[in-house]
């Protein structure tokens, strides 16, 4: 299926707002109109496929043939999971771990003699745009990483790199530029084959978004460090996603302890249009803003777990890790918020702060949520 670089680029975009609700589309209105068919009608495999089959036919990168079969394992269980809920995890774990492993510095990736490449109309393009960023006020960084797609990506190998941590690879990649020459690219992306997570090292999500991706749940989840850590809480967060991003209930438990008024806010849910699950976290209010709440700091960090069902269906689960705020969200059609239950574990490090959030919460949640100690650990049930 052959679409136009700008039809898709206009799509590409289209998809991403529809997301996040900031535009009137549907994600599955904006790929039927792509694709050209009416992708309400179409099973949710065939229509992961349409998908693939038009974005991976593209101008600016090309795949090896062992690369291409990768992404769409991987990328179009995502797919199944977002249209029908019925995506297979261990497809995509199966993809991941069919990857070559190189020790680093040792790389052996080969590429094909032959290799495609774009056509004359699309090289003349790609000048101009050369040419544009070169001119541009964009950071150094950015002009690279910008030039380098440019200027061409064929035959491109994806394997894992091995690292200093057991059982995390990085992903790096090898290609052909346009001129011929064979270029080796490390990434910042990495993947925990035990957790199934992709990450970043430095604790603020793959890609820095803030969010990790956990292959194992077809989910998405959050490091210790994201860049939410820095806004802390405010009420009228809540407020504003609901408007815009989310359709949750929420229950906020205060307490104090050490003279110092903290809250553990709960959340459960459908985030933006495409995914539902929840959330646990953990604030110390400011002294001089009762609106605002500072996240609980690294010396702080409690151990968390959270699982999120509906009926007796699992959708997500995560843990026991460190945390301040946990979180899982799967994607899938909708469910209806009182439909999803949460059930989360908090391990405290004192006694005193346990007692003291487990009697706020009894009063907030009251008969909503079954809640349980065993020691320093707290057990919540939210139906």
């Amino acid at each position: 299926m052959k679409v136009s670089f700008t039809k898709r680029a206009i799509a590409l975009i289209l998809g991403v707002l529809s997301v996040f609700n900031l535009t009137p589309f549907t994600l599955g209105q904006v790929t039927g109109w792509l694709t050209g068919t009416g992708l309400s009608e179409v099973a949710a495999e065939e229509k992961a496929e349409m998908i693939l089959d038009v974005y991976m036919n593209q101008d600016l990168i090309f795949l090896s043939s062992d690369a291409e079969d990768t992404a769409r394992d991987l990328l179009s269980q995502y797919m199944i999971q977002i249209f029908s809920g019925n995506g297979d995890a261990q497809v995509a774990v199966d993809a991941l771990e069919e990857l070559p492993i190189y020790e680093d510095g040792n790389v052996q990736s080969e590429h094909s003699e032959e290799y495609q490449v774009d056509d004359e109309s699309t090289m003349r393009t790609k000048k101009t745009l050369l040419k544009l960023i070169g001119g541009s006020g964009l950071s150094d960084k950015t002009k690279k990483s910008l030039s380098g797609v440019l200027n061409g990506v064929n035959d491109l190998n994806i394997y894992f790199l091995t690292t200093d941590y057991a059982n995390v690879y990085r992903f790096a990649g090898s290609y052909i530029t346009d001129d011929g020459e064979v270029v080796y690219a490390k990434s910042g992306l990495y993947y925990d084959k035990e957790s199934g997570i992709i990450f970043n090292l430095d604790r603020k999500g793959a890609l820095k978004t803030g969010f990790d991706c956990s292959v194992k749940n077809l989910s998405m989840t959050n490091p210790v460090d994201p860049w939410q850590r820095k806004f802390g809480f405010n009420i009228f967060f809540d407020f504003l996603g609901n408007l815009i991003l989310t359709n949750i209930d929420t229950k906020r438990v205060r307490f104090e302890y050490n003279g110092q008024k903290k809250m553990a806010q709960f959340w459960k849910g459908n985030y933006t249009r495409i995914s539902n699950g929840g959330e646990i976290g953990f604030y110390n209010r400011q002294k001089n803003n009762p609106l605002q709440y500072d996240c609980f700091t690294d010396d702080e960090l409690l151990d968390m777990s959270i699982e999120i069902y509906h009926g007796d269906e699992m959708l997500y689960s995560r843990g026991p890790v460190e945390h301040w705020w946990i979180t899982g969200y799967t994607p899938g059609p909708l469910i209806d918020k009182d439909d999803i239950t949460l059930v989360g574990t908090i391990g405290f490090k004192e006694q005193g702060m346990c007692d003291a959030f487990v009697e706020a919460a009894k009063k907030e949640f009251g008969k909503s949520a079954e809640i349980s100690v065993d020691g320093m650990t707290a057990k919540i049930i939210w139906k």
